[in-house]
């Protein structure tokens, strides 16, 4: 299946892997792919750690977790896996995590320097909150100070580019296709 997310998938990589601006936007419309194929994109190319994939709900990181594991010819728990509160599916071998803000926001807490982190994705950035922003507050600190290799990104559907690339001193990168009408 081709995704539209697939068309940007080298300026994403690219952005991504810049080490002058390690924080990247991503603006895509909804069901162009962004939750199910950018965390894959990330790792194939060879970002080093584990991609948490930071998600506002509990049912969409359980369901996009056995998606993407099902996409990638696996188990829930082994390349890609989930934590949420009361519920958790990971091990040593998981690359992919989707965990929810408040979860992320605990471990962030507990290990500031994310320990074998290699990058944090903030999905569905639209839908803020305050664990959300608290998350990426540290996060952002964690980069600044403990890890200037951490790589953050921010995708949603509906990004206020200019203002978050000048607040976030991030790079941006917009995909305009939908793969169905939503």
């Amino acid at each position: 299946m081709s995704l539209p997310v697939f068309e940007i998938a080298d300026a994403l990589r690219a952005a991504v892997s810049s080490a002058d601006r390690p924080r990247v936007l991503l603006k895509a419309p909804t069901g162009s792919g962004k939750s199910t194929e950018v965390p894959g994109m990330l790792l194939d190319a060879g970002v080093q750690g584990m991609i948490l994939v930071v998600e506002p709900r509990r049912m969409a990181a359980r369901l996009l977790a056995g998606w993407v594991a099902k996409q990638r010819g696996t188990s829930v728990g082994r390349e890609v896996g989930h934590a949420v509160r009361f519920d958790s599916k990971y091990g040593n071998e998981t690359k992919i995590l989707y965990l929810t803000d408040g979860v992320f926001q605990r471990w962030i807490q507990d290990d500031p320097q994310l320990h074998g982190i290699g990058a944090v994705i903030f999905d569905e950035f639209h839908e803020r909150s305050l664990h959300a922003d608290v998350a990426l507050a540290l996060c952002r600190e964690a980069q600044q100070v403990l890890r200037p290799d951490l790589r953050i990104l921010i995708m949603s559907a509906t990004l206020d580019m200019p203002q978050l690339t000048s607040l976030l001193n991030a790079k941006s990168v917009v995909s305009e296709g939908r793969q169905y009408p939503v």
